[in-house]
Protein backbone atom coordinates (compact mmCIF):
# COMPACT_ATOMS: atom_id res chain seq x y z
CA UNK A 1 0.00 0.00 0.00
CA UNK A 2 1.61 3.40 -0.78
CA UNK A 3 2.02 5.59 2.04
CA UNK A 4 0.22 8.54 2.77
CA UNK A 5 2.04 11.75 3.81
CA UNK A 6 0.30 15.13 5.28
CA UNK A 7 2.88 17.94 4.54
CA UNK A 8 1.92 21.00 7.02
CA UNK A 9 3.03 24.44 4.91
CA UNK A 10 3.22 28.07 5.62
CA UNK A 11 5.62 29.43 2.87
CA UNK A 12 5.77 28.36 -1.34
CA UNK A 13 7.53 24.73 0.23
CA UNK A 14 10.57 24.74 -1.96
CA UNK A 15 11.90 21.74 0.19
CA UNK A 16 9.23 20.00 0.11
CA UNK A 17 8.75 20.72 -3.92
CA UNK A 18 11.98 19.15 -4.58
CA UNK A 19 11.54 16.47 -1.74
CA UNK A 20 8.57 15.44 -4.10
CA UNK A 21 10.60 15.70 -7.30
CA UNK A 22 13.28 13.22 -5.99
CA UNK A 23 10.60 10.82 -4.72
CA UNK A 24 8.57 10.73 -7.78
CA UNK A 25 11.97 10.34 -10.10
CA UNK A 26 14.22 7.94 -7.93
CA UNK A 27 12.01 6.07 -5.80
CA UNK A 28 10.25 2.52 -7.26
CA UNK A 29 7.84 3.43 -4.29
CA UNK A 30 5.00 5.88 -4.88
CA UNK A 31 3.80 8.16 -2.14
CA UNK A 32 0.20 9.73 -1.29
CA UNK A 33 0.90 13.28 -0.27
CA UNK A 34 -1.84 15.86 1.13
CA UNK A 35 -0.55 19.44 1.33
CA UNK A 36 -2.13 21.20 4.47
CA UNK A 37 -1.74 25.23 4.53
CA UNK A 38 -2.68 27.96 7.31
CA UNK A 39 -2.22 30.63 4.31
CA UNK A 40 -1.74 31.32 0.92
CA UNK A 41 1.60 30.54 0.08
CA UNK A 42 2.12 29.61 -3.20
CA UNK A 43 1.94 26.05 -3.07
CA UNK A 44 -1.38 25.31 -4.14
CA UNK A 45 -0.10 25.99 -7.79
CA UNK A 46 2.18 23.57 -7.55
CA UNK A 47 -0.19 20.87 -5.98
CA UNK A 48 -2.69 21.82 -9.01
CA UNK A 49 -0.29 21.16 -11.51
CA UNK A 50 1.07 17.52 -10.27
CA UNK A 51 -2.51 16.24 -8.71
CA UNK A 52 -1.19 16.80 -5.08
CA UNK A 53 -4.04 16.68 -2.59
CA UNK A 54 -3.91 20.22 -0.43
CA UNK A 55 -6.68 22.03 1.95
CA UNK A 56 -6.38 25.06 3.34
CA UNK A 57 -7.56 25.43 7.29
CA UNK A 58 -7.74 28.57 8.76
CA UNK A 59 -5.45 29.17 11.81
CA UNK A 60 -7.42 30.94 14.91
CA UNK A 61 -5.30 28.68 17.60
CA UNK A 62 -3.42 25.96 17.86
CA UNK A 63 -6.51 23.92 19.36
CA UNK A 64 -8.98 24.53 16.75
CA UNK A 65 -6.22 24.46 13.79
CA UNK A 66 -4.97 21.13 14.84
CA UNK A 67 -8.91 19.73 15.35
CA UNK A 68 -9.92 20.57 12.11
CA UNK A 69 -6.45 19.23 10.23
CA UNK A 70 -7.35 16.08 12.17
CA UNK A 71 -10.62 16.01 11.13
CA UNK A 72 -10.22 16.95 7.20
CA UNK A 73 -7.08 13.82 7.80
CA UNK A 74 -9.69 11.61 9.30
CA UNK A 75 -12.16 12.10 6.78
CA UNK A 76 -9.68 11.26 3.63
CA UNK A 77 -8.59 8.41 5.41
CA UNK A 78 -6.18 9.29 7.45
CA UNK A 79 -2.04 9.13 7.26
CA UNK A 80 1.21 7.20 7.80
CA UNK A 81 2.72 10.52 9.02
CA UNK A 82 2.98 14.03 8.73
CA UNK A 83 5.60 16.31 7.80
CA UNK A 84 6.20 19.73 9.04
CA UNK A 85 7.60 23.04 6.84
CA UNK A 86 5.38 25.00 9.61
CA UNK A 87 5.39 28.42 11.43
CA UNK A 88 2.51 27.79 13.83
CA UNK A 89 2.30 25.79 17.28
CA UNK A 90 0.01 22.52 17.16
CA UNK A 91 -2.14 20.92 19.95
CA UNK A 92 -1.81 17.34 21.48
CA UNK A 93 -4.98 16.65 19.10
CA UNK A 94 -2.78 16.27 16.27
CA UNK A 95 0.15 14.89 17.06
CA UNK A 96 -0.29 12.40 20.02
CA UNK A 97 -2.85 10.47 17.45
CA UNK A 98 -0.46 10.91 14.22
CA UNK A 99 3.27 11.13 14.51
CA UNK A 100 4.57 14.51 13.24
CA UNK A 101 7.86 15.53 12.30
CA UNK A 102 9.27 18.53 11.74
CA UNK A 103 11.98 20.21 9.95
CA UNK A 104 13.50 23.01 12.06
CA UNK A 105 17.01 24.59 10.01
CA UNK A 106 18.89 24.69 12.93
CA UNK A 107 20.81 22.39 14.88
CA UNK A 108 18.50 22.30 17.86
CA UNK A 109 18.46 23.16 20.56
CA UNK A 110 20.19 26.35 19.24
CA UNK A 111 18.33 29.14 17.70
CA UNK A 112 14.63 27.84 18.31
CA UNK A 113 11.45 29.26 16.73
CA UNK A 114 11.16 31.48 13.96
CA UNK A 115 13.76 33.51 11.50
CA UNK A 116 16.39 30.11 12.54
CA UNK A 117 18.71 31.35 9.39
CA UNK A 118 18.87 35.03 10.33
CA UNK A 119 19.55 33.86 14.26
CA UNK A 120 22.49 32.09 12.95
CA UNK A 121 23.90 34.44 10.78
CA UNK A 122 23.88 37.09 13.76
CA UNK A 123 25.33 34.55 16.23
CA UNK A 124 28.54 34.24 14.19
CA UNK A 125 28.51 30.13 14.61
CA UNK A 126 30.74 28.04 12.92
CA UNK A 127 28.62 25.30 11.82
CA UNK A 128 25.32 25.48 10.09
CA UNK A 129 22.87 23.05 10.40
CA UNK A 130 19.37 21.36 10.37
CA UNK A 131 17.04 19.01 12.83
CA UNK A 132 14.38 16.47 12.24
CA UNK A 133 12.49 16.19 15.60
CA UNK A 134 9.13 14.95 16.58
CA UNK A 135 6.73 17.49 18.28
CA UNK A 136 5.61 18.03 21.65
CA UNK A 137 3.49 20.97 22.99
CA UNK A 138 6.64 23.40 22.94
CA UNK A 139 8.79 25.03 20.70
CA UNK A 140 11.50 22.73 18.69
CA UNK A 141 11.34 21.07 22.17
CA UNK A 142 10.34 17.48 20.51
CA UNK A 143 12.86 14.84 20.49
CA UNK A 144 15.54 14.80 18.37
CA UNK A 145 16.00 11.82 15.23
CA UNK A 146 18.65 13.29 12.86
CA UNK A 147 20.66 16.40 12.74
CA UNK A 148 22.83 17.27 9.94
CA UNK A 149 25.68 20.00 9.71
CA UNK A 150 28.20 21.94 7.74
CA UNK A 151 31.14 24.57 8.32
CA UNK A 152 30.86 27.70 6.79
CA UNK A 153 32.64 30.60 6.08
CA UNK A 154 32.92 33.57 8.25
CA UNK A 155 31.22 35.77 5.47
CA UNK A 156 28.61 33.64 4.45
CA UNK A 157 25.79 35.61 2.97
CA UNK A 158 22.08 35.25 3.77
CA UNK A 159 21.64 34.04 -0.17
CA UNK A 160 24.13 31.55 0.43
CA UNK A 161 22.41 30.52 3.85
CA UNK A 162 19.59 30.05 2.28
CA UNK A 163 20.64 27.45 -0.07
CA UNK A 164 22.39 25.19 2.49
CA UNK A 165 19.21 25.45 4.42
CA UNK A 166 17.13 24.20 1.44
CA UNK A 167 19.28 21.20 0.77
CA UNK A 168 19.90 20.26 4.41
CA UNK A 169 16.07 20.49 4.69
CA UNK A 170 15.56 18.39 1.56
CA UNK A 171 18.01 15.49 2.82
CA UNK A 172 16.28 15.42 6.04
CA UNK A 173 12.69 15.23 4.17
CA UNK A 174 14.14 12.57 2.67
CA UNK A 175 15.41 10.93 5.45
CA UNK A 176 12.17 10.59 7.15
CA UNK A 177 10.61 8.67 4.80
CA UNK A 178 13.52 6.36 4.85
CA UNK A 179 13.71 5.84 8.47
CA UNK A 180 10.06 5.46 8.69
CA UNK A 181 9.96 3.21 5.47
CA UNK A 182 12.71 0.76 6.86
CA UNK A 183 11.45 0.84 10.23
CA UNK A 184 14.40 1.86 11.58
CA UNK A 185 12.66 3.86 14.67
CA UNK A 186 10.16 2.45 17.17
CA UNK A 187 7.34 5.29 18.78
CA UNK A 188 5.66 4.80 22.17
CA UNK A 189 2.12 5.28 22.78
CA UNK A 190 0.86 8.94 21.65
CA UNK A 191 4.17 9.82 19.68
CA UNK A 192 6.05 11.10 22.94
CA UNK A 193 9.31 9.20 22.24
CA UNK A 194 11.53 6.96 20.02
CA UNK A 195 13.78 3.97 19.94
CA UNK A 196 16.38 2.77 17.52
CA UNK A 197 15.28 -0.57 16.08
CA UNK A 198 18.54 -1.23 14.35
CA UNK A 199 22.35 0.60 14.08
CA UNK A 200 22.52 3.48 11.88
CA UNK A 201 25.49 4.60 10.22
CA UNK A 202 26.64 8.51 10.51
CA UNK A 203 29.06 10.73 9.28
CA UNK A 204 30.94 13.99 10.25
CA UNK A 205 27.91 15.90 7.97
CA UNK A 206 24.95 13.50 8.86
CA UNK A 207 23.38 11.75 11.59
CA UNK A 208 21.88 9.18 10.87
CA UNK A 209 23.19 9.17 7.39
CA UNK A 210 20.39 8.65 4.34
CA UNK A 211 20.02 4.74 3.61
CA UNK A 212 17.91 4.44 0.72
CA UNK A 213 20.23 4.65 -2.69
CA UNK A 214 17.57 5.80 -5.01
CA UNK A 215 16.79 9.11 -2.67
CA UNK A 216 20.41 9.67 -2.22
CA UNK A 217 21.30 9.79 -6.05
CA UNK A 218 18.44 12.17 -6.88
CA UNK A 219 19.66 13.95 -3.84
CA UNK A 220 23.60 14.55 -5.06
CA UNK A 221 21.91 15.42 -8.07
CA UNK A 222 20.06 18.15 -6.88
CA UNK A 223 23.48 19.37 -5.14
CA UNK A 224 25.02 19.49 -8.80
CA UNK A 225 22.07 21.32 -9.99
CA UNK A 226 22.74 23.99 -6.86
CA UNK A 227 26.22 23.88 -7.20
CA UNK A 228 26.42 23.14 -3.01
CA UNK A 229 27.50 20.41 -1.26
CA UNK A 230 26.14 19.45 2.25
CA UNK A 231 27.24 16.08 2.48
Amino acid sequence: MNKRIAVFVSSAGSAFRESWKILQEYSCKKYNFVVITDRKCGIESFCDENQIEHKYIEYVNREQFSLDACRYIDSTGGIDFAILYFLRILSSQLFTKYLCLNIHPSLLPSFRGVNAVEQFLKSGAKFMGATLHMIDAGVDTGPIIAQVQVPVSPTITMAQANKISFLQKVYLNLLAVDLLESKSLSFNKEYSGFEWTKAMPYSYYANPLLQNQNFLAGFIELQKQENCQII
